[in-house]
């Protein structure tokens, strides 16, 4: 199975101090936010997957997780 693996284009073997390099275990960052707001007619929306550099539609910034 490695030999067909290492077979494919672009990918290399790591030796075992690059191995032990590789750090892990954490949450993925994500670079998107939410909004959460009250649109004109009173109702509570959740926008997701917004740029968290952005602004929200009430004008109030994105909030990241």
């Amino acid at each position: 199975m490695l030999k067909k693996i290492l077979k494919l284009n672009g990918v290399t073997q790591l030796d075992s101090t690059k191995q032990k390099n590789i750090k892990g275990g954490g949450f993925p960052f994500v670079d998107y936010c939410y909004c959460i707001y009250r649109d004109h007619s009173g109702f509570l929306v959740i926008s997701e997957d917004l740029p968290c550099n952005s602004t929200c539609p009430d004008g109030s910034d994105p909030i990241g997780f």
